[in-house]
């Protein structure tokens, strides 16, 4: 397929899932397939879920839900644009392991469109490792552009300590602007959210030369409360294609068995948890929004014992504790909540990889309808970050 064909389809795929979508918790009323779901034993659920996109279905599969996996597959089904297989840099301080192969991959990928490049334009640099390694592999200068001025002032001191030809300055793009000078090549590893179209429509503004290359990651984490396409189609619903916060979040999720910070299993667990803590909110008579039932509770403690979680959760909010026995209930009742809601899931899991693509196919048509040339695919394994997609562009005036 070309760009626009394969962008076509995966927003044909979003606008016909909408319903799956919209549904944090699926219900039996917006899943088609929910008399089959439903009736899945716990084992193929797992190994349903664990395999996502590529997991092999019973053959009582309803014929549509096989058609439309299928049609998933073709659509997420992207080059690799890195194999991998190149020999490792030697190891940089202070940089971990799977960090270090994200950027020996995205340091070859800036290989193909930076040999004009006057400098590197790193944008939400953190810590500076891909602005340093950028201006050592290349020979090239950078500047990194980081909102935290804490993170600014750990990527000057190590960047001192390695005397690379970088510089580092507190710069809200996002509230700002982002200029581009000629022979800049923009670049991001994973940055948030809507740095993303930020730097596809700088660079699609500018009349200069410049490059692309860039990963983004967490796509909810944007002002607006809906990401609007940057591309259109009169053949298309575009009004679908206005992807809420909440939907674009579900492109974070991944549910293979390692996951990135801890197992699917734990992750499993987890969701359990904090699905008991909603229901003793909402009977302590506390309305809960989405995904806010351990605010102000740090994400990694809906790991501890439950008890210990709504201890924390309800001292945060000055409501009385609940008692254990009304504890040990509560999680009883997530634990068929969830097992329902697990199962009604596992079409709407699919459509996450679809989220990402989709996004990503629209940041790198948009470059390529303003004169870039483009490649958009699969930087690095899932197994270094599951968030690998990659729009790699280049203009020349």
């Amino acid at each position: 397929m070309t760009l626009w064909q394969q962008w076509r389809a995966a927003a044909t795929l979003l606008i016909e899932g909408r319903a799956l979508l919209a549904e944090r918790q699926p219900s039996v009323h917006t899943s088609p397939w929910s008399a089959f779901l439903l009736g899945l034993d716990d084992n193929t659920v797992d190994l349903v879920e664990g395999a996502g996109i590529d997991a092999v279905w019973p053959s009582a599969a309803p014929a549509d839900l096989l058609a439309f996996t299928e049609r998933i597959r073709a659509v997420i089904d992207l080059p690799l644009l890195d194999d991998d297989l190149a020999t490792p840099s030697p190891a940089r301080r202070h940089e971990r392991p799977h960090k270090q192969l994200q950027i020996d991959a995205f340091v070859r990928a800036a290989e193909r469109v930076g040999e004009q490049a006057l400098r590197f334009v790193d944008v939400g640099s953190g810590h500076g490792h891909l602005t340093r390694a950028l201006a050592v592999a290349l020979r090239r200068p950078g500047i990194g552009l980081e909102y935290n001025p804490a993170l600014v002032d750990r990527a000057l001191a190590l960047a001192a300590a390695a005397a690379n030809d970088v510089a580092f300055v507190v710069s809200d793009v996002v509230g700002d602007s982002l200029v581009v000078h000629p022979g800049d090549c923009l670049v991001g590893l994973h940055a948030c959210g809507e740095l993303g179209d930020l730097v596809v429509r700088a660079a699609a503004d500018s009349a200069v030369d410049s490059a692309v290359v860039f990963v983004g990651c967490c796509l909810q984490k944007q002002r607006a409360l809906v990401r609007a396409p940057l591309c259109s189609d009169d053949d298309v619903d575009m009004a679908a294609l206005h992807l809420p916060k909440g939907v674009l979040g579900l492109s974070n999720l991944s549910t293979t068995d390692d996951g990135v910070e801890a197992s699917r299993a734990v992750n499993v667990a987890a969701r359990r948890q904090r699905l008991a803590v909603k229901i003793l909110l909402e009977r302590a008579g506390i309305i809960v929004e989405p995904n806010t039932e351990v605010r102000g509770v740090n994400r990694r403690a809906v790991h501890e014992p439950l008890a210990e979680v709504v201890r924390r959760v309800f001292a945060y909010r000055g409501v009385p504790l609940p008692s254990i026995i009304d504890v040990n209930a509560a999680l009883i009742e997530a634990t068929s909540l969830h097992m329902q809601q697990r199962r009604l899931a596992l079409p709407r899991w699919m459509l996450a990889r679809v989220l990402e693509v989709f996004v990503a196919l629209d940041r790198a048509l948009f470059l390529q309808q303003h004169g870039f040339r483009v490649e958009v695919g699969v930087l690095f394994s899932s197994t270094v970050s599951p968030r690998n997609l990659a729009v790699v562009a280049r203009r020349r005036g």
